[in-house]
């Protein structure tokens, strides 16, 4: 007689959830799931953002050494999936306004 063999379905990971986010020397606080919050000192020129993701299949764009500017830069880091769903990250990292008084 004849015999099938079992189907074995390869099926790909749709995990593109975070493990992880920071910037060296930073904490970075958590607004929601996708929205994050930096605030660092005028001095700072560049700041490096690392990324991971929960399955280790994870494909992670938008880190890696960033230059800032004075006030609002936003970072989207993009986690995706080994079956290519996205997830959008949003790093708010507010650069502080150097203040001089003369007196």
């Amino acid at each position: 007689p004849q015999t099938t063999k079992p189907v074995v379905e390869n099926k790909l990971s749709t995990n593109n959830n975070l493990k992880t986010l920071t910037a060296e020397g930073y904490e970075i606080m958590k607004n929601d799931e996708n929205n994050y919050y930096l605030e660092v000192s005028s001095h700072v020129e560049k700041i490096k953002i690392s990324a991971e993701g929960e399955d280790i299949k994870t494909k992670i764009k938008g880190i890696g050494e960033q230059d800032l500017t004075v006030g609002e830069n936003i970072f989207e880091i993009i986690l995706v999936s080994e079956s290519g769903k996205k997830n959008i990250i949003n790093l708010n990292l507010v650069k502080k306004v150097f203040l001089v008084f003369f007196y």
